[in-house]
């Protein structure tokens, strides 16, 4: 489920909220923010409430500077009415709400929340024999500004060669994230250039519908070949907002580029 978050006050930062349904492993909130959010640091936590005012928290969790939370508490099991979501953002200027994500208040909403689940169950059965676990590397849309690397008067970036890799922020991507997808197709052409013969790589690929993947993040393969995602599309459930399977295109990046300099964990993912 996505939902917008136009009909919030005036001085929240938050521009969306969704949740990916996964009843074995946690269903997963995340959010995004709006780019000329400046205020930091930024200090996300995940609430869970039965009434609509969160004057009675059933549970919350920190999760620091992060797009997403997980609810693997016991309650992600109950088709609860009552069961509420919102993000509360902590700053050193002040505090600040999401809107709130109801879970299953209807009969209708269960339903798609349970079909959407199993669709995306039998789409990770699948990869488990078609698929790979690899890391996205989501490029951040707000954060500290790196002013060594930008344009002082229209804040584009002007190095990549610092911890911003072009994306004008100090830290220019989130923590690694581990998923699994399967390619679909793989091209690869090779071109003669002044410098020498160049290689492109065009993998078309898969997924569940979390991590939201966006145009402009990178994918990292076992072998630590690093992928630009240059197209992506999300297909949701029918009636819903609620993304259940991804599909879209990624371009072998050469190994001279910076996003190679960004270390990766061990592969156990």
């Amino acid at each position: 489920m996505l939902m917008s978050c136009k009909n919030t006050s005036d001085n929240s930062p938050f521009t969306s909220l969704g949740m990916s349904v996964n009843f074995a492993t946690g269903h997963k909130v995340h959010w995004t923010i709006d780019s000329t959010f400046t205020e930091s640091p930024k200090n996300f936590v995940l609430q869970a409430a039965e009434t609509p005012d969160f004057s009675s928290l059933l549970w919350e969790k920190p999760v620091g500077d992060s797009f997403f939370g997980i609810d693997n508490t016991d309650y992600k099991q109950s088709w609860n009415d009552n069961t509420r979501y919102r993000v509360k953002l902590e700053t050193s200027k002040g505090v600040y709400y999401s809107p709130v994500l109801d879970f299953g208040k209807s009969q209708e909403e269960r339903r798609k929340y349970g079909q959407s689940a199993e669709i995306q169950r039998k789409e990770l059965l699948r990869m488990q024999y078609t698929g790979e676990d690899v890391w996205l590397l989501k490029r951040r849309t707000v954060g500290q500004v790196d002013w060594d690397a930008v344009d002082e008067v229209d804040g584009t970036p002007t190095s990549y060669q610092n911890a911003s890799l072009g994306t004008s922020w100090k830290q220019g991507f989130y923590n690694p994230l581990g998923f699994r997808l399967s390619v679909e197709d793989c091209q690869q052409q090779k071109q003669l250039t002044s410098p020498g013969v160049r290689e492109d790589v065009i993998k078309a690929i898969r997924t569940i519908g979390f991590p939201i993947i966006g145009e402009r993040d990178f994918v990292v393969f076992a072998n630590d070949e690093r992928y630009s995602v240059v197209n992506v599309k999300q297909v949701y459930f029918p009636g819903s907002d609620i993304c259940v399977v991804q599909t879209g295109a990624l371009q072998l990046v050469t190994p001279s580029d910076p996003i190679y300099k960004m270390a990766m964990p061990e592969r156990n993912i």
